[in-house]
């Protein structure tokens, strides 16, 4: 990299008056070309910065258990994953959820997620949506539709003790005093997992254009937020 090239980065991109399209650009600015390489943040893991990273998470549920006044089953099963170099999600997966009640209330939910598109909905039987015999029918079309799927900004890390792991047993929807009275009964299972991986190693530049050390700037990285960015004031990162 030039130092005219490092000084576009840094005084040609959002700097306030620069302004190619209104004519107050700068004469020296004319010149950068594109200046999208110029980033003036990036992520941090493992000694080294990034420009980008993809985050999957996947998260599983079983539900087939009864209290004193309701009967419930489902099963989910999702994986979503989130691109941040062009912002883009996609999550693949199906779920489904019943509850049946003793004072005749049911309900019911279903969603197909497939790329970028979820279909599904919910309806319980005091709606005309509802079709079946008793409550543990369905919704008809009326009550369904597509949505876009939207994870965007999802960081994930399975290295953060607080975020990998589920609700396993009754304990989960159920109180003790309902287990042991035998007032709850049944199986609920909830399992989380995600993990992030960066992308695009970037390296940081000075105003001369000069690769510069970067332990400087004190970077650290923390599993629970791994998606902080770092910037070095008169510096910039780029590939």
């Amino acid at each position: 990299m030039t130092k005219e090239q490092a000084y576009c980065c840094l005084n040609c991109t959002a700097s306030p008056n620069c302004c190619g399209i209104c004519g107050e650009c700068p004469e020296c600015c004319k010149d950068c070309g594109d200046m999208s390489g110029c980033n003036s943040s990036a992520y941090f893991k493992d000694g080294v910065f990034y420009l980008d990273y993809i985050s999957v998470y996947s998260t599983s549920m079983n539900r087939n258990y009864s209290d004193l006044s309701c009967s419930y089953t489902g099963n989910i099963n999702f994986t979503s994953t989130y691109f941040s170099k062009t912002n883009k999600c996609i999550v693949n997966g199906s779920s489904y959820y019943n509850s049946c009640c003793d004072d005749g209330d049911g309900a019911h939910t279903q969603n197909l997620c497939s790329g970028d598109t979820c279909y599904g909905g919910g309806c319980d039987n005091n709606e005309n949506c509802w079709f079946g015999n008793d409550c543990k029918g369905k919704c008809d079309e009326s009550c369904m539709g597509t949505s876009p799927n939207n994870c965007s900004n999802v960081c994930v890390d399975d290295t953060c003790g607080s975020f990998n792991h589920g609700c396993i047993g009754l304990g989960c929807v159920c109180s003790q005093e309902e287990i042991d009275d035998g007032d709850c009964e049944g199986i609920y299972e909830n399992v989380n997992n995600g993990n992030i991986t960066f992308q695009n190693v970037a390296q940081l530049y000075n105003s001369k254009g000069e690769i510069v050390d970067p332990t400087f700037i004190g970077a650290s990285y923390d599993p629970c937020n791994p998606c902080a960015t770092w910037s070095a004031g008169c510096h910039f990162f780029s590939v």
